[in-house]
């Protein structure tokens, strides 16, 4: 089974006021986290410049359902695929839901990546991880078993971290 890295962006269609966190954001991430995690998806779906920027870590199976769902989903638009690729090892333990805090961005970092465009996807993959360090809303953890039997090793974000 070959582990698979997905990652998007994508424009809600309802008001994000981070910290805030609206009926409809909640309603968003408690399916994700109702669905991911009991599929072995592990990733980080990031509230970024007003903009939804997610990644998505699990067998190309799992992630291939989520990608169908999340394009039906009508809570969001203009989604757009940054990457997609197999990856040796997990960066995600979890997934969860997290607020882009400025003050935790390195200095040469845009705080408002704009429609994150400018950025290559591994600088937005490293950007994700930052934002998943330092700012999550919720989260909901895959268990061993579940990225046992998915075949997949975990590389635990502390230590990606340090190369960042």
């Amino acid at each position: 089974m070959f582990l698979t890295r997905f990652i998007y962006t994508s424009r809600p269609l309802f008001e994000i006021r981070p910290p805030e966190v609206s009926p409809e954001l909640k309603a968003l991430y408690e399916a994700g986290l109702a669905h991911n995690p009991g599929n072995g998806i592990t990733g980080v779906l990031a509230i970024d410049s007003g903009r939804f920027v997610q990644a998505l870590e699990g067998s190309r199976t799992a992630v291939t359902q989520t990608i169908l769902r999340i394009l039906q989903d009508r809570r969001h638009t203009d989604i757009e695929l940054v990457s997609m690729e197999e990856a040796s090892a997990r960066l995600f333990d979890d997934w969860a839901v997290a607020f882009l805090s400025p003050d935790d961005l390195p200095r040469c970092e845009p705080v408002n990546a704009g429609d994150t465009g400018d950025l290559p996807a591994d600088a937005l993959l490293q950007r994700l991880i930052r934002i998943r360090r330092t700012g999550v809303i919720a989260c909901r953890t895959v268990s061993q078993d579940q990225r046992a039997r998915a075949g997949c090793r975990t590389i635990s974000l502390n230590a990606r971290a340090g190369a960042a």
